[in-house]
C-alpha cells in the first residue's frame, strides 16, 4: 500500500467545499474527499504549528513528550524520531519522502525520523530570490499581494516537487509513503490574481 500524506497548515475545516458551511469552492480537495473516509468530529490535540505536527508523527498528545509550543519560540523537550512511526516504516522495503518545511526538530533532520528524501523550502527561497531579487513583501504579519507570478507560488512549487517525487516512486516496484507539507493558508497570507480578486477559491 503506497500512502500520501496531505497537510494545510491552519486550514479550517468550514473552509472546505464540501462541508457546505461556506461559500467556497474546493473541487480538488472535495473530490478527494468523495473517495476518502471524512472525520466529522477530527480535532487537532493543539492548535499550534509545532506540537501539532509532533503528534501527527508520533501518534501522542503533546503533553506526552512535553511540547506546548512551537520549539523555535521557546526551549521545548526535542521529539525522540525512535518513537515516530515513519522510523518503523524506513526500516521496511519502502521509500519515504517529504516535501515542505518540516518544523518539527530543532536538533533532528527527518532522515532521523526515517524519510530518505526530504525537499525543504530553503531550495525554494533560493529560487525565487535568484528569480524575483527585487520581490518585496509588505503588510508584515497580515500580508499582501504576492509580487511573484502564480505559477511561482509555494503551493505551485511543493507541488511539482510532490509530483516528481512520485514519478520515481512509481517508476520502481517499491511502496512508498510521500508527506506533502504545505504551509499555507498559515499567516501571512500572500495571494495573487485570480485568487486575490475572486470570491470563491478553487483548490
Amino acid at each position: 500500500m503506497n500512502i500520501l500524506l496531505i497537510n494545510a497548515d491552519q486550514l479550517r475545516h468550514d473552509s472546505l467545499g464540501y462541508r457546505g458551511l461556506r461559500p467556497v469552492k474546493t473541487p480538488n480537495i472535495d473530490a478527494l474527499a468523495a473517495e476518502s473516509l471524512v472525520y466529522e468530529n477530527a480535532f487537532t490535540p493543539l492548535p499550534v504549528c509545532s506540537p501539532a505536527r509532533q503528534a501527527l508523527l508520533s501518534g501522542r498528545r503533546p503533553d506526552y513528550f512535553g511540547a506546548q509550543w512551537n520549539y523555535d519560540f521557546m526551549p521545548t523537550p526535542e521529539l525522540d524520531p525512535a518513537i515516530c512511526w515513519p522510523q518503523a516504516l524506513s526500516s521496511t522495503d519502502r521509500r519515504l519522502g517529504y516535501v515542505g518545511r518540516f518544523h518539527v526538530s530543532a536538533m533532528h533532520k527527518p532522515a532521523a525520523f526515517g524519510f530518505h528524501d526530504f525537499v525543504d523550502m530553503h531550495s525554494y527561497n533560493a529560487e525565487i530570490k535568484e528569480r524575483f531579487p527585487d520581490a518585496q513583501y509588505s503588510g508584515g504579519w497580515l500580508g499582501c499581494k504576492s509580487p511573484i507570478p502564480l505559477e511561482y507560488s509555494r503551493t505551485h512549487w511543493q507541488a511539482k516537487r510532490a509530483s516528481e517525487l512520485l514519478g520515481l516512486y512509481t517508476a520502481s516496484d517499491k511502496p512508498w509513503l510521500l508527506w506533502v507539507d504545505f504551509e499555507e493558508p498559515h499567516l501571512p497570507c500572500r495571494p495573487r490574481n485570480p485568487f486575490r480578486t475572486c470570491t470563491s477559491l478553487r483548490i
